[in-house]
């Protein structure tokens, strides 16, 4: 009996236990599979952040002013957020710094006349974004966002206070009134011109910087009226006006607008005179022995009528009067970053000849021109950031080899110390490792760079060859045979990307531009003399892409010539499409690779589809340079960043697992060994890298309840282990033959939503599932859709929704799954959704939805739930033992979580054993703390054990729960105790949510009887065999053969030994 004065929660408790729970769900139970996946072995846990490896200040732009009396710099670092510095000049210190929330980076800073400093940022999602920090205040402030424009490039102000704004990507102007707080869009200034990257005010006029092509329009403020006044230009530089891209910077000096022009002509300057509205035909333009042009500035100071400007790799002076140059002498290969004569009270500077600028990287240099003298301050004057990872890819060494965006920066981290260090690279497209080096495929330019990865640290890498042919984005990087295979895009304004063959022994570049024409390269993979190559109709920017389809090709080494191409629209499921990449060749010799959602395998004989599987069929058209990234891991899977979706593919069966959220695009990934020596997956997400530990899945696989369908309905109609949740006027739930999965019963649940609206939502909720907080689990199913997803409606919502309860019955969490948008029609798909329980979860549901927006006929079909074991139950029995002798079985719990009561069902063969004693154990409390229960039918060999804690009390692990302590009648071989599947334990929550964990199947504990000493023979029994045995060695010196027949210890085998084996053979008779 219960004990009297027991709590309220320990009697429910029993009574529960005692009369079965009303939902019993089997743990351990496999869905039925021809063939098991490896992804049912492996465990991928929950994505862990490694923090920020990549750190830097990134200064883009400054603009030098006053602030107390004091001359200060205010500049932005590009970091993420971006951080706007101001800082004492002359002190070489930051005075104050602000996180500009969302903002990515910026591009320019103007002063306007009461002292507001304007900083122009791109966000992170894309957005251009008007910003404002007050002097007086101490404090900034977002003011605008800048219509639809992607990004922020250039501004100015007028005497009034207003400030104009230059912008990507529809090249267009805009005002904002300080006062008014209003934004007037004066549209895009030039048709096909996606840039305003400078501009400069003078008397009512905006003077406007275009790309791409290089342009200088005058608008006309008041009118908005507009005229292009740079056609001049391109004759005075003596270029192709094609090669002139960007009006790249502007500023008024004196009576000119000095204008830098950008392209493949090189970086040049032009000066437009103001007074006489004319281009003179003196201009800076490439230095013939440097190779240098001009840098860019904001500010340009002058003095004694002579402007200085960042050029030829240093300071040049430029006599305003004549526009005749002199070279300075100092070294100065970067920009001036905002720019003025300050007196820096250091007696080797020219007080009022020494201008002071910002690098890239956050230091003061001291320029001054007088003496031809630099000083760099030391230390770094602004703050910066972590800034976005642009690439990474695993060195030889196992090491991770990454970039950013913006360039200047790069990171090494360690996967197995965790270590990372940043050295300087510009932006890589691209990276690959080879021997004992990384190569780097840099953006702009299309430069290869190669560093030395054989020491501790990575070498400084220096340049190893341009592609040239006009590309200029090394996006896809490959090594085989000795040589480097390169995929490219080209410049601005172009299209027809290359493959590039270039041999690290010889130095011998091979360059193959359109070889499918007018496309790029963006996958690539070898295999015997061939490389297979694919393509996307994205070009440089600013270009139309053609009609045709993207396609594979194979390129033959030897005979330098395409081979084979063919484009892959015989995929199911497959429309028009922009890019096929993620090229890698299986174990099992396929072509494997990806485009929009779909994974592909390849005869790469012919290029004829062997394998595909649409895994994210609502993804259509995607991509357009960065490429899918394919690695295969040492346990025979393929991870692949699909649609940058990270995604784990078993190649046997095409099974998947998405390992990041639907919603989630991750950019960059590959995989490294950790401290163990074991694989795991490392991915980018923006500054942050992340890690996907991959381990030996403890997961379990259950079906649920009547998942298959198969189940007679309930006499009220309703289907068992399924409840409407939700339920509109023109949608019905109902089982159905006309589709069938799983089961014999060929039944399925079918769903007809008529309706785009309200009237339409549907959801039908399994029974409840238990589940252990912080747990991850899946929900699956097949889903059949018959008719549906017209074109042109919204279908982008779920088709399976995971939702977590407490134990309250309170919904706490939502997990949406595969959304239904783009699915195939007519054939069975699998669906999923993926979550982690929280902390106070008690159990979950499943829900097969259709939202208001979907429109479908459609059937669902095993429905199955994985996820964290919530333990088990065993038996246990130690050493061995003797017929007549007791001995104890532990009942035992497992890995558990939360444990509360326990009903176990024990059977065994009457005739072999009886229990004599069942009693709690120690680990599972005492009689204050929980009670035992139980009976047996000792005629039928059963016994029953309740076992169930008191109060709040749970427990967790490895639990002991009750020894039970039996005799062992006669010897039989096999002999054997059996747990049987009747048998469950409930959680802590159980009282309330009615679920508990029953044995999928019975589970049996082999008893191992000990042998007698006088048992030679070893078959459980002592007689006339074992006499003769022994017999035969009466008075032979002991070995290790016979010692076992000195019975009596004496150290000799005579005739006491015998008698002892002869009395012991008459026991067995008697």
């Amino acid at each position: 009996m219960i004990p009297r004065g027991m709590r309220k929660r320990s009697i429910t408790m029993a009574l529960i236990l005692a009369l079965g729970l009303s939902t019993l769900l089997p743990i351990g139970a496999q869905a039925a599979s021809e063939k098991e996946s490896k992804l049912s072995k492996l465990k991928f846990g929950t994505p862990i952040n490694l923090g920020y490896p990549i750190r830097t200040v990134s200064i883009n732009d400054g603009v030098m002013g006053k602030e107390n009396g004091r001359d200060v710099l205010y500049t932005t670092a590009s970091t993420t957020p971006a951080v706007f510095n101001v800082i004492d000049v002359k002190n070489n210190a930051l005075i104050r710094t602000f996180e500009l929330e969302g903002v990515a980076q910026s591009w320019r800073h103007v002063i306007a006349p009461d002292g507001t400093v304007y900083i122009g940022t791109n966000t992170a999602s894309g957005t251009g974004e008007l910003w404002s920090y007050s002097p007086a205040t101490k404090s900034v402030q977002k003011l605008k966002v800048i219509g639809s424009e992607k990004s922020v490039w250039s501004m100015t102000t007028d005497p009034e206070g207003n400030v104009y704004i230059g912008t990507y990507d529809h090249g267009k102007l805009f005002r904002y009134n300080p006062k008014t707080k209003e934004l007037k869009d004066y549209g895009s200034l030039l048709a096909n011109h996606n840039y305003i990257r400078s501009m400069a005010y003078v008397d009512g006029y905006i003077y406007a910087g275009m790309a791409l092509p290089f342009e200088v329009v005058k608008v006309n403020v008041k009118t908005g009226a507009s005229e292009v006044i740079s056609d001049a230009v391109p004759g005075i530089l003596g270029v192709e006006h094609e090669k002139l891209e960007f009006a790249y910077d502007m500023t008024v000096v004196d009576k000119y607008l000095f204008v830098k022009a950008s392209g493949e002509a090189g970086l040049m300057m032009v000066y437009y005179n103001l007074q006489e509205q004319k281009w003179e035909d003196k201009y800076i333009g490439v230095d013939p022995v440097s190779g240098k042009g001009v840098m860019s500035y904001n500010q340009v100071p002058v003095a004694d009528g002579k402007a200085y400007v960042p050029a030829h790799g240093g300071i040049l002076e430029v006599d305003l009067a004549t526009l005749v140059t002199r070279n300075t002498g100092i070294s100065f290969a970067t920009s001036l970053r905002g720019a003025a004569w300050i007196d820096m009270g250091d007696p080797e500077l020219t007080p009022d000849r020494t201008l002071v600028t910002i690098q890239a990287n956050g230091k003061l240099s001291a320029l001054d021109v007088k003496k031809g003298l630099r000083k760099d301050l030391p230390g770094v004057a602004a703050k910066g950031g972590p800034i976005p990872i642009h690439n990474m890819e695993r060195g030889t060494d196992g090491r991770l080899y990454m970039t950013a965006y913006p360039g200047g920066v790069g990171g090494v981290v360690d996967p197995v110390t965790r270590e990372s260090s940043n050295f300087l690279i510009g932006q890589a497209e691209g990276i690959v490792s080879a021997g004992n080096k990384v190569y780097y495929g840099i953006y702009p330019g299309g430069y290869i760079y190669e560093a030395d990865i054989s020491g501790s640290k990575i070498s400084e890498p220096t340049l190893l060859f341009q592609i040239g042919a006009g590309q200029d984005r090394p996006y896809k990087m490959e090594y085989a045979d000795g040589k480097l295979l390169i995929g490219t895009i080209p410049d601005y304004g172009q299209l027809g990307g290359a493959l590039t063959i270039y041999d690290l022994s010889s130095g011998e570049k091979q360059v193959y531009r359109n070889i499918i024409q007018d496309h790029s390269i963006v996958g690539l993979a070898y295999k015997d003399g061939k490389i297979y190559g694919s393509t996307t109709k994205s070009g440089g920017l600013n270009t139309t892409m053609p009609v045709n389809n993207p396609e594979v090709f194979v390129w033959d080494i030897a005979k330098k010539e395409m081979t084979m191409h063919k484009q892959l629209t015989s995929l199911t499921g497959l429309c028009d499409h922009r890019m096929i990449s993620g090229l890698t060749f299986g174990p099992d010799g396929l072509l494997w690779g990806g485009v929009d959602g779909i994974l592909f395998a390849l005869n790469p004989d012919d290029l004829s589809v062997v394998k595909q599987k649409n895994i994210y069929p609502d993804v259509k058209d995607y991509g357009m340079w960065r490429p899918y990234y394919s690695r295969w891991g040492e346990d025979g899977l393929l991870y692949i960043g699909l649609a940058n979706r990270m995604t784990v593919v078993d190649p046997a069966t095409m099974e998947y697992r998405s390992l990041t959220p639907s919603n989630f695009e991750m950019s960059f990934m590959t995989l490294a060994k950790d401290a163990d020596g074991h694989e795991q997956v490392y991915y980018t997400d923006k500054t942050k890298l992340m890690m996907i530990p991959i381990s030996e899945s403890d997961s379990v696989k259950t079906v649920v309840r009547n998942g298959c369908f198969g189940e007679p309905l309930n006499a009220d109609g309703t289907i068992p282990g399924w409840s409407s949740a939700e339920a509109g006027t023109e949608v019905e739930y109902s089982l159905s033959k006309e589709q069938s999965f799983c089961g014999e019963q060929g039944q399925s649940l079918k769903i007809t939503d008529k309706s785009q609206s309200n009237k339409g939502i549907g959801s039908y909720l399994s029974d409840p599932i238990p589940v252990v907080h912080g747990g991850e689990y899946t929900a699956s199913a097949k889903l059949y859709i018959e008719q549906g997803l017209i074109e042109g409606l919204r279908t982008d919502d779920s088709g399976i929704v995971l939702y977590f309860y407490d134990k309250s019955g309170a919904r706490i969490s939502t997990v949406a799954g595969t959304v239904i948008k783009g699915m195939p029609q007519k054939e069975w798909v699998d669906i999923s959704a993926t979550g982690a329980a929280p902390e106070q979860a008690a159990f979950a549901r499943i829900s097969l939805y259709s939202s208001a927006w979907n429109m479908m006929v459609g059937y669902y079909d095993q429905v199955t739930f994985e996820g964290q074991s919530p333990g088990g139950l065993q038996l246990k029995a130690v050493g061995e033992l003797s017929v007549g002798e007791t001995f104890d079985v532990i009942l035992q719990a497992k890995d558990v979580t939360d444990l509360y009561a326990v009903q176990a069902a024990l059977a065994f063969d009457p005739a072999l054993f009886e229990v004599v004693d069942v009693r709690m154990a120690d680990g599972f409390g005492s009689t204050s703390t929980a009670y035992l229960g139980w009976n047996q039918d000792g005629a039928k060999g059963k016994v029953n054990i309740i076992a169930t804690q008191l109060g709040d009390r749970a427990l967790g692990g490895n639990v002991d729960i009750a020894h039970i302590t039996m005799k062992a009648k006669q010897f039989v071989d096999p002999a054997e105790v059996v747990l049987t599947k009747q048998s469950f334990f409930t959680d802590k929550n159980g009282d309330v949510t009615k679920l508990s964990y029953m044995l999928s199947e019975d589970k049996k504990l082999g008893i191992r009887f000990a042998y007698d000493a006088e048992d030679f023979n070893k078959d459980h029994r002592v007689d006339a065999q074992d006499i003769a045995l022994i017999a035969k060695q009466l008075g032979k010196k002991l070995d290790d053969s016979n010692r076992m027949m000195d019975v009596n210890g004496d150290g000799i085998i005579d005739i006491s030994d015998i008698a002892l084996v002869v009395l012991k053979s008459l026991e067995s008779v008697n």
